[in-house]
């Protein structure tokens, strides 16, 4: 037979479950709090479309609900942590505080308790708020009687950016409840970040629409072979709607001419080799015009995958605009050459008069000078006297007409060849100059045709003019050689020189066509001419000829 348990067995029982069912229901309201918290947070996860204040307006009555508390507060911080702005009440509290106008802004430097959470950056409890404490700054008239208080920092990443907080809860606040509202507002601050985030997304895309759509040039998009975007501007310039460029491949919108060129430098890009970021490419429209684009082509990230942003600025007019320049030009420079080689006849056959026609007649006269004077008698010596000086008279006049004819038509280059006739050319400036020359001439006539020989000695003859007008120099070189496949040919003096950074005169009594007509001659042999000068170092002008350009032979110039 079981013994009757004694009174005191009996009382530590009932103590047993007594204990046992306070656990029980411990854990119980432990579970339901979880799991009102989790469906609080499911709740919050459900609230991607509402707007900011209904979400925090949300998050603070359930902090206040779940905690067990009266009120409850919610302020943002600002970017150096030194503000914070208070954001929310909750609605107990709203409906018990008698302040008129209630602070927004609140220094964390200055603020009590509530700004103890920031200072400490950690969760904040005081459960005895009337207990004296040297934190306390105290609170204005009016204001919600607070007897318990818990706040805490919330925090993304390292950075604190907001503060919330309870109070008047009936029992103490401890760590569940730190807990509880540590994790509903950090679900608040993910769920806000992702609707910012998605803002300044759909921010982002109407600010790129609205530019694309608004700029005057063609934008489009291309992954892999394919457009899978374009623009309305695109119309304009390729011809095409938006939707009928998409899903072309994107070299299928240039001109057959550079398709090639355009498919592989834009396989290559996406590949990571190194591609030119932009070219002018020529295009087809749809209409099968011709025109012509400056493209510009980076890479970018779409949607988790590489693609290229290409932005096509049509230079069609431009285009045109230079062709019809470059032929312009060209007919200028054929019209320079025909003035040139026209110059180049008329100076001949003037030479040919002055020698033959005004050259013989000088001779004539001085044989008939010459015949008066054998007659003359005793008595005619005055006349013989001043005949002496006709005659030195007419023979300067034939050495000055045999200057010239050597400047207008230099029949030295038949005789001398070009290196012969540079150095009388260089010889005569610096003997009527009193320059001091020096010679480094090879023999290069072999090289050169006649045309080509007598464009050089012009060439050089124009520097030798400029010169005598501007250098005021004392000595001269001159150098002339063939090397590797190049006839160079160099003047160099040690005048006063030229700032050649210096805008040249804008009349052209002041400036001169010198540098004009030698470049104009250079360009005519198919020469580079290179000008070498610093103020107070001197002038050195390099030619170089192509010995292919200036091959012997016999065509006229």
């Amino acid at each position: 037979m079981t013994e009757k348990p004694t009174y005191k067995e009996l009382e530590l029982r009932v103590k047993a479950l007594e204990k046992e069912a306070t656990w029980r229901n411990r854990a119980d309201e432990a579970l339901h709090l979880e799991e009102s918290r989790l469906e609080a947070l499911l709740r919050l996860n459900e609230m991607t479309g509402a707007p900011l204040q209904e979400i925090t307006d949300f998050a603070l009555e359930e902090a206040v609900r779940l905690t067990g508390s009266e009120i409850g507060y919610l302020a943002f911080m600002n970017q150096d942590e030194t503000l914070l702005t208070m954001h929310s009440w909750s609605k107990t509290a709203m409906g018990k505080c008698g302040i008129s106008e209630k602070p927004k802004f609140y220094p964390v430097e200055t603020t009590g308790l509530w700004g103890e959470a920031v200072r400490q950056r950690k969760p904040i409890i005081f459960n005895d708020y009337a207990a004296p404490s040297p934190l306390k700054k105290g609170y204005p008239k009016g204001h919600v009687e607070v007897r318990r208080h818990m706040n805490i920092p919330v925090f993304d990443g390292t950075k604190i950016v907001a503060v919330a907080g309870v109070g008047n809860k009936v029992t103490a606040y401890d760590q569940t409840d730190v807990r509880q509202l540590k994790l509903l507002m950090q679900g608040m601050w993910r769920l806000i970040l992702r609707k910012w985030t998605e803002w300044e997304l759909r921010e982002s895309e109407a600010k790129f629409r609205n530019l694309v759509e608004t700029v005057g040039c063609a934008i489009f998009i291309y992954q892999g072979t394919k457009i899978s975007f374009a623009n309305q501007a695109s119309e304009a310039i390729f011809g095409y709607r938006p939707e009928e460029m998409v899903s072309k491949n994107f070299w299928e919108i240039i001109h057959p001419d550079n398709q090639a060129i355009a498919r592989e430098r834009g396989l290559a890009r996406q590949l990571g080799k190194k591609v030119p970021p932009r070219y002018e490419l020529k295009i087809q429209r749809k209409n099968g015009e011709a025109g012509w684009c400056d493209f510009t082509l980076s890479m970018i990230d779409l949607e988790g995958k590489s693609a290229v942003l290409g932005i096509a600025l049509d230079i069609t007019e431009k285009k045109l605009a230079e062709a019809a320049l470059e032929e312009s030009e060209r007919k200028l420079r054929e019209l320079s050459s025909y003035l040139l080689t026209a110059q180049e006849g008329e100076r001949k056959r003037i030479s040919f008069e002055l020698h033959d026609e005004l050259g013989q007649s000088l001779s004539v006269l001085k044989l008939k000078l010459r015949s008066i004077e054998r007659r003359l008698g005793d008595d005619g010596a005055k006349l013989r006297s001043d005949d002496v000086n006709v005659f030195q008279d007419i023979d300067q006049i034939i050495e000055s007409i045999r200057r010239l004819t050597h400047d207008l038509s230099p029949a030295l280059l038949e005789d001398l060849g070009l290196s012969g006739a540079l150095r009388w050319l260089v010889g005569e400036f610096a003997r009527h100059n009193n320059n001091r020359v020096s010679f480094a001439i090879e023999d290069i006539n072999d090289f050169l045709s006649n045309d080509a020989q007598i464009i050089i000695y012009r060439i050089f003859q124009e520097a030798l003019n400029n010169i005598g007008k501007h250098a005021g120099a004392e000595q001269i070189f001159v150098r002339a050689e063939a090397r590797n496949g190049n006839i160079s040919l160099v003047m160099e003096d040690d005048g006063r020189g030229f700032d050649m950074n210096k805008p040249l005169p804008e009349n052209p009594d002041e400036r001169g066509f010198g540098l004009a007509a030698m470049e104009e001659r250079a360009r005519m042999l198919g020469a580079s001419l290179k000008v070498q000068s610093r103020p107070g170092r001197g002038t050195r002008i390099t030619l170089t000829v192509p010995t292919e350009k200036g091959k012997k032979n016999d065509g006229a110039l």
